[in-house]
């Protein structure tokens, strides 16, 4: 694959979507952004493909969207970045780099700062399947995918991310009341992890 796509999935903070993709911009020719908004952005976004979605999905239903797309189109992988960080030019290069020459066959995904700004094998995500989305809605979807990769023998490949910064975004500045209830419901995700895995 000569030009990976890159993926970003966007709820609020307009700025810091803006910075992402100015970062991005000079590096793909092929960045797809899932606005879940249900506004339509704001800024110059004529370097990417922009779906509205009517309906705003959550991360784990954004991510199995992607995954969609890419099976679909017969990506032989793809990239993954969050939309609340800015990437340096070296950080890309070397991560595009990387997957350029990687020998490892088994190879599912390639973490810089974690998954913040990431690289996912399409066929490893067609044999484990995507985010539970029926138990996960949170960050446990991620640790359960991830999970998947290693009983399934697909690696996971960390080649650090010093040039990957992430900005606390407006998705996590939650209300006290908010918290709560999302601490609540990540309680319950990781008692149907425990149940799922033992």
């Amino acid at each position: 694959m000569i030009n990976p796509t890159l993926f970003i999935a966007y709820v609020n903070g307009p700025d810091l979507l803006l910075n992402a993709y100015k970062s991005y911009l000079p590096y793909f020719d092929d960045i797809r952004i899932l606005n879940n908004s249900l506004s339509p952005l704001e800024g110059d976004y004529s370097g990417a493909k922009v779906t509205d979605m009517r309906v705003s999905l959550n991360t784990g239903q954004s991510f199995n969207w992607f995954r969609s797309v890419a099976i679909e189109e017969e990506m032989d992988y793809f990239f993954w970045s969050h939309h609340d960080c800015v990437v340096t030019p070296e950080q890309i290069e070397r991560t595009k780099d990387y997957l350029k020459s990687i020998e490892d066959p088994r190879w599912g995904i390639v973490f810089t700062h974690y998954d913040v700004f990431c690289a996912f094998n399409t066929q490893a995500l067609k044999e484990v399947g995507g985010w539970d989305t029926l138990r996960f809605q949170y960050y446990t979807g991620d640790k359960d995918l991830y999970h998947r990769f290693d009983r399934a023998g697909w690696n996971k490949h960390d080649i650090g991310g010093e040039g990957v910064t992430h900005f606390p975004s407006s998705t996590m500045n939650h209300t006290k009341e908010r918290m709560q209830i999302v601490n609540r419901i990540a309680r319950v995700e990781d008692e149907f992890y425990k149940e799922k895995w033992g």
